[in-house]
């Protein structure tokens, strides 16, 4: 466990950029939205007469779920991958006899586990295949 562990970044920001080497990139609306959020509250979303207001496009962009959802499995196996560390050193203190830390460190690894295919399961079918593939 610990051998498997030491194989994964310690940082945030490097585990991270594993996962956004791969992931959705941003649009350039997201990017726009994000870097202008002040005044699309403000002006309650006006982009100019005749054009839809900002942040009420009632048409679904597949592009931003998608990496909504990227960055959200990423963030939650970030969050259990850094759990998962801290119970492990515990275990590692304490011994294996405390069973509740044993108990602690399974359902770490198995959210951590659960994160990342959730992150997978992202992407279109073959998708992954092929990028292992190009190795």
């Amino acid at each position: 466990c610990k051998q498997a562990l030491d194989r994964v970044p310690k940082s945030e920001k490097g585990f991270k950029a594993l996962f956004d080497a791969s992931a959705e990139s941003k649009s350039y609306m997201t990017q726009f939205k994000d870097q202008n959020a002040f005044l699309i509250y403000y002006t309650g979303g006006f982009d100019g007469p005749g054009r839809a207001k900002l942040g009420t496009r009632e048409d679904v962009d597949p592009q931003l779920e998608r990496q909504s959802a990227q960055y959200g499995a990423r963030n939650d196996a970030w969050a259990a991958t850094d759990d998962a560390r801290a119970n492990l050193d515990f275990v590692l203190q304490t011994g294996p006899e405390e069973k509740e830390a044993v108990d602690d460190l399974a359902t770490s690894i198995a959210t951590a586990r659960d994160a990342v295919n959730s992150y997978l399961a992202t992407f279109p079918n073959g998708a992954i295949t092929d990028a292992g593939s190009s190795r």
